[in-house]
């Protein structure tokens, strides 16, 4: 199931899975008529759903979850813990490790500490057990690299190889063509599209016309690099260190430039990045910033020196939900939309006379209308709650209020990530006139494609050394994957 972001592809599913009621229409399972009123009755039906935003407790151990969805004596689901340790969990997990390759780590560690990749194995392996024959999966391979995206396919292979059935949804078309059997295209609540695969080749420009299809673009045009000169150096780290996840790093950037960070999760890239604008402390070296040694020891300080980060955490630390989406939108630099500054309104307790400054809710609303409509934010309106929204329109939100502190340094962490693909290139236009501008961008992407098209120069990382440096020319392509490999 593909479509851009907002087109309706996680209601679908939640009303198959149960979690969205619908208000007309008719769901058969083998022929037969059913009422998916809740999760519990669509997981009884054999429908298992695997949410984009995952349904795990992450607090909890890897065991405790994997426990909660296996079956009890009567083929119900397990409702209470107090079921788990009568279950007898070895020969599941004996045969999910052999049959699938899933799970083969420690079962000890809580859920927050592990990889994208590691939580969708337990989701994956909490849907074998749970009886269902029918998985749903809402854009699985969010946050995944290149490696573990091939890995994913081959147990979903394997899966439907067993007798399984699935239904993924992305907004990814060529990746969707090498594996899917049946292709449908949802737009605006309808399915617009709807073929089976059959005989069409990857290799012939099958990819290329759904790629337009999808997106109304054409596939060669899905990276719009340009070719600029690069300007004088405006960020330098000089043997940086954390003392756990990255040592020594030494990298420069420019001013109208992008520079990538490749690694696979655990590399260093993130904690890195975190470093530079003071969330994660450093324990050796220092930063550089305009020629000047600075000290970045939080948000506040980084934006101090003109650098903003974009996290790829959405959650927790991107937005306030409850909040109105023009809101979340402009809360990263207020001082845009001082409208007026009044000194004898408020009195400090050392009687001296504090500014008081007035916002402009009327300038508030017109620099959101126009990153919204800049960024093809699908939504019911800019005052309406931010949770309202998709999560990929969510993740537009967080890149527009990463866009408004108008910082000269941008630390973009997995920036594209859930964004369908016509909002990518939009976003790759918006950032080609920041350079244009000449600021600076650290771009780091699980989607090793975006960071050969779009960036200048790429570190890649291991075990939190720097251990190739290579400019994105032509060869790259030559050598790059095995690199990375």
């Amino acid at each position: 199931l593909i479509g851009e972001n907002g087109a309706g592809k996680s209601m679908l599913m939640g009303v198959l899975a149960g979690s969205t009621s619908y208000d007309s229409g008719d769901i058969r399972i083998n022929g037969v008529s059913v009422n998916q009123s809740s999760p519990r009755e669509s997981l009884n039906s054999g429908i298992y759903f695997i949410h984009n935003d995952r349904s795990l407790f992450y607090n909890m151990s890897v065991y405790d979850n994997f426990c909660l969805s296996m079956r009890t004596k009567n083929n119900s689901v397990t409702s209470l813990g107090i079921f788990i340790f009568s279950q007898k969990p070895k020969k599941q997990l004996d045969f999910i490790r052999k049959n699938y390759g899933l799970l083969d780590f420690d079962l000890k560690i809580e859920v927050k500490l592990l990889y994208p990749m590691q939580i969708l194995e337990l989701e994956l392996s909490r849907a074998i057990i749970s009886g269902a024959n029918f998985i749903i999966l809402d854009e699985p391979t969010t946050g995944l690299n290149d490696i573990e995206r091939n890995r994913f396919y081959k147990t979903i292979i394997k899966l439907k190889n067993d007798g399984y059935t699935i239904l993924l949804s992305s907004h990814e078309p060529v990746e969707i063509l090498e594996y899917a059997d049946h292709i449908s295209v949802i737009n605006d609540g309808k399915i617009v599209l709807s073929y089976n695969i059959g005989n069409i080749s990857c290799s012939s420009d099958a990819h290329k016309d759904l790629f337009k299809a999808v997106t109304g673009i054409e596939y060669e045009k899905r990276y719009p690099k340009l070719k600029l000169n690069i300007g004088k150096e405006i960020l330098k780290t000089n043997n940086l260190s954390d003392g756990k996840n990255f040592f020594d790093i030494n990298i420069s950037l420019h001013s109208g430039e992008i520079i990538g960070l490749a690694g696979l999760h655990g590399s260093g890239t993130e904690e890195f990045m975190k470093s530079i604008c003071g969330l994660n402390p450093i324990t050796n070296g220092s930063i550089t910033v305009n020629g000047y040694t600075t000290s970045v020891r939080s948000l506040k300080d980084a934006h101090k020196y003109g650098i903003s980060y974009l996290t790829n955490d959405i959650y927790n630390e991107g937005l306030i939900k409850d909040k109105p989406i023009y809101q979340n939108i402009t809360i990263s630099n207020l001082k845009k939309l001082y409208f007026k500054k009044h000194r004898d309104l408020c009195l400090s307790r050392n009687n001296k006379y504090m500014n008081l400054y007035i916002l402009s809710k009327n300038k508030e609303l017109s620099f959101a209308k126009n990153f919204s409509n800049k960024l093809r934010i699908k939504n019911h309106g800019i005052t309406k709650p931010t949770y309202t929204l998709s999560s990929g329109n969510q993740k537009k939100v967080l890149l527009a209020k990463c866009l408004f502190a108008d910082s000269n340094i941008l630390l973009l962490n997995d920036p594209t990530c859930q964004i369908d693909i016509a909002s990518k290139v939009d976003m790759f236009n918006i950032l080609n006139s920041l350079l244009k501008k000449g600021v600076g961008i650290i771009f780091v992407s699980t989607n090793l494609s975006e960071m050969k098209g779009m960036c200048d120069k790429i570190y890649i990382f291991k075990k939190g050394h720097i251990i190739n440096e290579t400019k994105c020319d032509k060869s790259l392509n030559e050598h790059f994957d095995c690199l990375i490999q």
